[in-house]
């Protein structure tokens, strides 16, 4: 299939947010799967310490500063 230089540059910009959703969904997952072992450790601990949301709250920060910044670079699909 041979594409025109337009549509080549439409396809990179196409392939280009694909990634970055991916990352996203990536980075997210991830975020989900951590902060569930870690408030699992925290609830088997018997320490009357709850600490587990502090990561969740700073990655928390994180992810939302990624997914920000996909939305505003176009990177959502709408």
């Amino acid at each position: 299939m041979e594409l025109y230089p337009n549509e080549q540059e439409e396809y990179q910009a196409a392939k280009k947010r694909v990634m970055l959703l991916k990352s996203f969904i990536v980075h997210a997952f991830v975020y989900v799967m951590v902060n569930i072992f870690l408030f699992t450790i925290d609830m088997l601990d018997d320490s009357s310490n709850f600490w587990f949301f502090r990561p969740l709250l700073g990655w928390g920060i994180g992810l939302t500063a990624h997914g920000l910044t996909l939305l505003f670079s176009g990177g959502f699909i709408f």
